[in-house]
Protein backbone atom coordinates (compact mmCIF):
# COMPACT_ATOMS: atom_id res chain seq x y z
CA UNK A 1 0.00 0.00 0.00
CA UNK A 2 1.09 3.57 -0.87
CA UNK A 3 1.57 5.53 2.10
CA UNK A 4 0.66 9.52 1.34
CA UNK A 5 3.70 11.64 2.48
CA UNK A 6 1.78 12.91 5.36
CA UNK A 7 0.88 9.99 7.02
CA UNK A 8 4.56 8.34 6.88
CA UNK A 9 5.54 8.92 10.50
CA UNK A 10 2.29 6.76 11.20
CA UNK A 11 3.49 4.16 8.94
CA UNK A 12 7.35 4.34 10.14
CA UNK A 13 5.50 4.11 14.06
CA UNK A 14 3.48 1.45 13.04
CA UNK A 15 6.62 -0.01 11.63
CA UNK A 16 8.84 0.22 14.34
CA UNK A 17 5.80 -1.20 16.92
CA UNK A 18 5.78 -4.15 15.21
CA UNK A 19 9.12 -4.81 14.62
CA UNK A 20 9.80 -4.29 18.80
CA UNK A 21 10.89 -7.38 20.66
CA UNK A 22 8.24 -6.67 23.00
CA UNK A 23 5.25 -9.06 22.28
CA UNK A 24 2.76 -6.58 23.44
CA UNK A 25 4.58 -3.81 21.44
CA UNK A 26 4.24 -5.89 18.45
CA UNK A 27 0.35 -6.53 18.83
CA UNK A 28 -0.33 -2.74 19.20
CA UNK A 29 1.99 -2.42 15.39
CA UNK A 30 -0.07 -4.95 14.24
CA UNK A 31 -3.66 -3.46 15.36
CA UNK A 32 -2.61 -0.26 14.18
CA UNK A 33 -2.08 -1.79 11.00
CA UNK A 34 -4.97 -3.46 10.74
CA UNK A 35 -6.74 -0.09 11.46
CA UNK A 36 -4.82 1.63 8.99
CA UNK A 37 -5.44 -0.50 6.13
CA UNK A 38 -9.04 -0.76 6.99
CA UNK A 39 -9.37 2.53 6.87
CA UNK A 40 -7.54 3.11 3.59
CA UNK A 41 -9.65 0.85 1.49
CA UNK A 42 -12.74 1.28 3.09
CA UNK A 43 -13.81 4.87 0.48
CA UNK A 44 -14.25 2.20 -2.64
CA UNK A 45 -13.64 4.05 -6.08
CA UNK A 46 -17.03 5.86 -7.14
CA UNK A 47 -16.49 7.19 -11.07
CA UNK A 48 -12.88 5.74 -11.09
CA UNK A 49 -12.33 7.92 -8.15
CA UNK A 50 -12.43 7.17 -4.33
CA UNK A 51 -14.83 9.21 -2.33
CA UNK A 52 -11.33 10.84 -0.65
CA UNK A 53 -10.06 12.24 -4.05
CA UNK A 54 -13.28 13.38 -4.98
CA UNK A 55 -13.42 15.09 -1.76
CA UNK A 56 -9.84 16.58 -2.08
CA UNK A 57 -10.91 17.59 -5.57
CA UNK A 58 -14.10 19.96 -4.61
CA UNK A 59 -12.09 21.45 -1.81
CA UNK A 60 -9.06 22.43 -3.91
CA UNK A 61 -12.08 24.23 -6.66
CA UNK A 62 -13.90 25.99 -3.81
CA UNK A 63 -10.66 26.95 -2.84
CA UNK A 64 -9.18 28.24 -6.05
CA UNK A 65 -12.89 29.90 -6.88
CA UNK A 66 -12.30 32.26 -3.69
CA UNK A 67 -9.10 32.71 -4.44
CA UNK A 68 -10.16 34.38 -7.97
CA UNK A 69 -12.81 36.48 -6.60
CA UNK A 70 -11.01 37.47 -3.93
CA UNK A 71 -7.51 38.78 -4.98
CA UNK A 72 -7.07 42.29 -6.38
CA UNK A 73 -4.61 40.77 -9.11
CA UNK A 74 -7.72 38.19 -10.78
CA UNK A 75 -11.10 39.20 -9.63
CA UNK A 76 -11.70 41.51 -12.20
CA UNK A 77 -10.33 38.96 -14.80
CA UNK A 78 -11.54 37.35 -17.69
CA UNK A 79 -11.97 33.63 -16.70
CA UNK A 80 -9.56 32.63 -19.43
CA UNK A 81 -7.03 35.24 -17.95
CA UNK A 82 -7.23 34.68 -14.53
CA UNK A 83 -6.88 30.82 -15.35
CA UNK A 84 -3.79 31.67 -17.12
CA UNK A 85 -2.58 34.00 -14.50
CA UNK A 86 -3.54 31.80 -11.66
CA UNK A 87 -1.25 28.93 -13.16
CA UNK A 88 1.22 31.13 -13.80
CA UNK A 89 1.63 32.05 -10.02
CA UNK A 90 0.83 29.00 -8.98
CA UNK A 91 3.71 27.02 -10.93
CA UNK A 92 6.01 30.05 -9.88
CA UNK A 93 5.41 29.55 -6.27
CA UNK A 94 5.47 25.99 -6.69
CA UNK A 95 9.13 26.16 -7.74
CA UNK A 96 10.20 28.73 -5.59
CA UNK A 97 8.58 30.01 -1.93
CA UNK A 98 7.24 26.57 -1.40
CA UNK A 99 10.48 24.50 -1.30
CA UNK A 100 10.90 26.85 2.36
CA UNK A 101 7.35 27.41 2.86
CA UNK A 102 6.92 23.06 2.81
CA UNK A 103 8.48 23.12 6.00
CA UNK A 104 6.32 25.49 8.18
CA UNK A 105 3.44 24.54 10.10
CA UNK A 106 1.33 27.27 8.90
CA UNK A 107 -0.02 28.72 5.76
CA UNK A 108 1.71 32.12 4.97
CA UNK A 109 0.23 35.43 5.94
CA UNK A 110 -0.23 36.62 2.20
CA UNK A 111 -2.38 35.53 -0.89
CA UNK A 112 -2.42 33.70 -3.21
CA UNK A 113 0.94 32.20 -1.21
CA UNK A 114 -1.56 30.60 1.42
CA UNK A 115 -4.06 28.70 -0.69
CA UNK A 116 -1.63 27.41 -2.89
CA UNK A 117 0.26 25.96 0.77
CA UNK A 118 -2.45 24.51 1.92
CA UNK A 119 -3.40 23.03 -1.87
CA UNK A 120 0.19 21.58 -1.65
CA UNK A 121 -0.16 20.51 1.72
CA UNK A 122 -3.10 17.95 1.47
CA UNK A 123 -0.36 16.72 -1.69
CA UNK A 124 -2.87 18.12 -4.63
CA UNK A 125 -1.97 20.49 -8.21
CA UNK A 126 -3.43 22.47 -9.91
CA UNK A 127 -5.47 21.48 -13.22
CA UNK A 128 -3.18 20.58 -16.12
CA UNK A 129 -4.39 22.93 -18.46
CA UNK A 130 -5.94 26.45 -18.89
CA UNK A 131 -8.81 24.76 -20.01
CA UNK A 132 -9.34 22.77 -16.82
CA UNK A 133 -8.58 25.62 -14.84
CA UNK A 134 -11.58 27.42 -16.68
CA UNK A 135 -14.13 24.83 -15.71
CA UNK A 136 -12.86 24.76 -12.45
CA UNK A 137 -13.35 28.01 -11.69
CA UNK A 138 -16.51 28.53 -13.91
CA UNK A 139 -17.77 25.62 -11.23
CA UNK A 140 -17.97 23.14 -13.78
CA UNK A 141 -14.80 21.20 -12.41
Amino acid sequence: MTVPARLVPIAKAIACLQANPDPDCRAVGDEMARLYASNASRFGARNGKSLAYSTSLTERNRLLRALWRKHDRWRDLPTGAAARAMLTAFSRYEAGRWLIDSRALSAPPQEPEATFWRILMAEETLPGSIKQMRRVLEGDG
